[in-house]
């Protein structure tokens, strides 16, 4: 099982469940049950997610007073017939009792009267407004990293493309560069910034799915930001250059691959990071 605690939504499964169903709900009222059911049927058909899909999406449509007598009766059937309980007696009798007091309190919500639809407000959607080769700058002024040896000085970012972030933002993926001046950096020497890799991709593993053969640097880094005041006051813009990578690096041949991740108030921590894994070693 999936889940930390008896509680209905101590669950990945029933967490993301009540997510998506929102999130549909906030496009298309008319299509979200479906959607959604569209969108879990692999664990549908799984004896220990099956029940747990049922149970979130039923309470969510109570609690937004969208209830349907099939959700309803589906999650009924899986509290009567005890078969998401039994998982919890053989790990423990005690966790038995609390989950089987969480099932009976949904059974009774669900029996009661539907409260009233509540209106949801249409998600914000965000969208980088950089454009393909923006440059940018910031200082690493925090005090933590003051015995770093990149302490005062500046990193430098490029925007390479664009990836989609959930549920529907755009943000851009950058390359990312270092630079040991302590004044800020100039366009004009980009070029002259040594990259920072993100990650070290192995062409082949063997059986044990370790690492073998060849490898490419990754430099390519998605940057989380949905919404205007993600972006520091701190960074300053540089300019607008042909985009370069380094030539040992990763070739995606299909932008909807994985990237990795940065939030951004996360970004001096993971960019120096990968300083220290892959520069200083």
């Amino acid at each position: 099982m999936g889940a930390w605690g008896t509680g209905l939504y101590q669950d990945d499964i029933a967490c993301d469940v009540r997510d998506y169903y929102i999130d549909c709900l906030r496009e298309d009222d008319e299509s979200a049950e479906n959607k959604t059911l569209e969108y879990f049927e692999e664990e549908i058909c799984d004896d220990e997610d099956g029940p747990v899909v049922w149970f979130a999406l039923a309470d969510t449509q109570w609690k937004y007073g969208r209830l349907s007598e099939m959700v309803k009766n589906r999650a009924l059937e899986y509290i009567d017939n005890g078969i998401n309980l039994q998982l919890w007696n053989e790990v423990d009798n005690k966790l038995y009792a609390k989950r089987e007091k969480v099932l009976s309190d949904l059974k009774d919500k669900l029996l009661s009267p539907v409260p009233l639809k509540k209106k949801l407000r249409k998600p914000h959607i965000f969208t980088c407004s950089w454009n393909i080769g923006d440059v940018f700058a910031f200082q690493i002024n925090n005090e933590k990293y003051h015995e770093h040896p990149l302490f005062h000085h500046w990193i430098v970012i490029q925007k390479t493309k664009v990836v989609s972030w959930y549920p529907h933002h755009i943000i851009p993926v950058i390359t990312v560069r270092y630079s040991f001046e302590t004044s800020c950096p100039s366009l004009s020497n980009l070029l002259t910034y040594p990259f920072i890799p993100i990650a070290k991709l192995y062409t082949k593993r063997d059986n044990h799915g370790k690492p073998i053969g060849d490898f490419f640097y990754d430099y390519q880094l998605g940057l989380v930001m949905t919404s205007k005041r993600n972006i520091p006051d701190t960074f300053v813009y540089l300019g607008n250059a042909p985009v370069t990578v380094p030539k040992n690096a990763y070739q995606r041949t299909n932008d909807d691959e994985n990237y990795f991740y940065s939030k951004w108030l996360c970004i001096e921590e993971d960019i120096l990071k990968k300083y220290d894994k892959f520069i200083i070693k």
